[in-house]
């Protein structure tokens, strides 16, 4: 392979053939759920941290209170949502929820998604490994 032709532009940007690398993280943040059991997930208290998410940022319930089910109780778009672990709680939704890119269920056996006639959209893959989605 043959060395860039320009590797950083005129404004110190990096630039590779023609494709600018662009420096920093891609999405938001990543948000532990911890929360009370049916606790809300909107509350800050409910996450590891204490700041629940936010736009873009990348959503994990795992292993910490692991039997605690969430309300998702508001709507944006996340990054991705992962049930991974132990996790063996509902994920309930109240509220619509938008994900760019995508949802991996593969927690406890136990472990659910319930939609609850709410609208998932997700832009990239739902895979389910170890627990469900219901509707």
């Amino acid at each position: 392979i043959a060395e860039p032709a320009n590797f950083t532009t005129a404004d110190g940007k990096s630039d590779i053939w023609g494709i600018e690398v662009l420096s920093g993280t891609v999405g938001g943040a990543t948000r532990i759920w911890a929360g009370e059991n049916n606790g809300l997930a909107s509350r800050d208290s409910n996450w590891i941290g204490g700041v629940a998410p936010t736009n873009d940022d990348f959503v994990i319930f795992g292993d910490t209170n692991p039997n605690n089910s969430c309300q998702w109780d508001f709507y944006f778009q996340i990054s991705s949502l992962s049930v991974q672990g132990a996790y063996a709680g509902t994920i309930a939704l109240t509220t619509n929820l938008a994900v760019s890119s995508q949802v991996i269920i593969n927690g406890g056996a136990s472990a659910k998604l319930d939609l609850n006639g709410k609208v998932l959209s997700i832009q990239g893959d739902l895979i389910v490994n170890s627990g469900k989605v219901k509707d």
